[in-house]
């Protein structure tokens, strides 16, 4: 059986290659900009899943990977937080999200942040991540 992340019957053993992850886009096919997000019109309300932003500019860097059970309210607190909007200026905060099975987004969180190195390795306020959870190899936003 193939290895998801959405369906309540899957029981497959954790993958050995990274999965490639269907991260979320605007209607036009870009990423969030964080600040051009409104939360609650993108219907995020207890909405959980892993998200992750970055900034561009002359030297792009990955800013923060987090999990949470409510993606309104987790992008709303990272809207407001300075150490997320020290960032701005670097070329605008993006963001994306998955929708991940609870039991399943603390091991993506945790590849993630493996890999990518965020700036803000930190949970922040709505974030929920068990430390101890395996890995899960997934791809990171391109």
């Amino acid at each position: 059986m193939p290895w998801r992340f959405w369906k309540k019957d899957d029981e497959a053993a954790p993958p050995s290659q990274p999965i490639d992850i269907a991260w979320t886009r605007d209607d036009r096919g870009y990423y969030w900009r964080l600040l051009r997000l409104r939360p609650a019109e993108a219907g995020l309300k207890a909405v959980g899943g892993v998200y992750v932003m970055w900034h561009r500019g002359p030297h792009p860097k990955w800013i923060h990977v987090g999990a949470t059970d409510d993606l309104e309210t987790a992008l709303e607190d990272a809207r407001s937080s300075q150490a997320v909007l020290a960032y701005e200026g670097f070329g605008s905060v993006y963001v994306t999200w998955a929708e991940i099975r609870p039991e399943y987004r603390s091991g993506v969180v945790l590849h993630l942040r493996e890999t990518l190195h965020p700036e803000i390795d930190e949970t922040l306020p709505a974030d929920r991540l068990d430390a101890g959870a395996p890995p899960i190899p997934v791809t990171p936003p391109s």
